[in-house]
């Protein structure tokens, strides 16, 4: 998997992933996300629609990377892209806590309105 990190502000982050978000690589997202909070980002958007495929480690990554933001008082969402992801979430009832968005700009949005 490979992550992109992009600043829209000192509080506001975008990951973009791509690949497979599978056992080894879900230590990577969370190192990315540490390293995002200890650079004092405290929202953060994971666009998800690059994943080709994920599994039952990734979504345990996904909820890890959810309690780290939490634990700085951030906030989390994820653009999920694909159906197959979008269903995966939810049948996990992950997107009860990590509500999924349909794109970037709805996220960002979603924030400044929070007053980010």
């Amino acid at each position: 998997m490979h992550i992109r990190t992009r600043s829209i502000n000192p509080a506001l982050a975008i990951l973009e992933l791509t690949g497979r978000l599978t056992a080894e690589s879900g230590s990577a997202l969370c190192d990315a996300v540490s390293a995002v909070v200890a650079e004092g980002g405290r929202h953060l958007i994971l666009n998800l629609s690059g994943v080709r495929a994920l599994d039952a480690s990734g979504l345990g990554g996904l909820a890890a990377t959810l309690r780290l933001v939490r634990e700085v008082g951030g906030e989390l969402k994820v653009v999920a892209g694909s159906a197959a992801i979008n269903e995966l979430l939810r049948r996990t009832y992950l997107s009860v806590a990590l509500p999924a968005v349909a794109s970037e700009a709805e996220a960002i949005a979603s924030f400044e309105t929070a007053k980010v």
